[in-house]
């Protein structure tokens, strides 16, 4: 990863590997930019390369449009532990329509997140950039997609 911008190279399994073995142990992915298939792509691919780190199927969340849920269950959908896994993956589409509660709930569990949960926060087109109030404190690995 370089600049922040996603490397050519480096497969899902070495992004995924990358963010596991950061010092702070976050797994959290900000994905943004104008490349829609290209975002798709590489939700596609870290997810499979968790999937075949033996995460189960039953511990793959993925909020389609995150104006659908409120904070509560946000929050609550973040804290859940994994079923039959040592890890599970929650994708959040539509990130840049959540609302203030939800900003909140996702910030607090940036702060205070579990080691067992791979975060892809995904940000739909046309808002192609990146959210400085939650990027701005480095939990997430920041990927922009051209």
């Amino acid at each position: 990863m370089a600049n922040g911008h996603r490397s050519e190279t480096k497969t899902g399994k070495d992004l995924l590997l990358e963010v596991l073995g950061k010092e702070n142990g976050v797994g959290a992915f900000y994905i943004y930019g104008d490349n829609e298939k290209e975002k798709a792509e590489l939700e596609k691919t870290l997810a499979d390369a968790s999937l075949a780190d033996g995460v189960h199927e039953s511990n793959y969340l993925v909020v389609a449009d995150v104006r659908k849920v409120r904070a509560e269950k946000l929050s609550a959908m973040l804290k859940h532990t994994p079923m039959f896994a040592e890890r599970r993956i929650m994708v959040i589409h539509c990130a840049e329509k959540m609302d203030r509660d939800q900003r909140r709930e996702l910030n607090l569990y940036l702060a205070h997140c579990v080691h067992d949960c791979l975060l892809l926060v995904l940000v739909n087109s046309p808002h192609t950039r990146r959210d400085e109030t939650l990027t701005s404190d480095k939990r997430f690995v920041l990927v922009e997609c051209k």
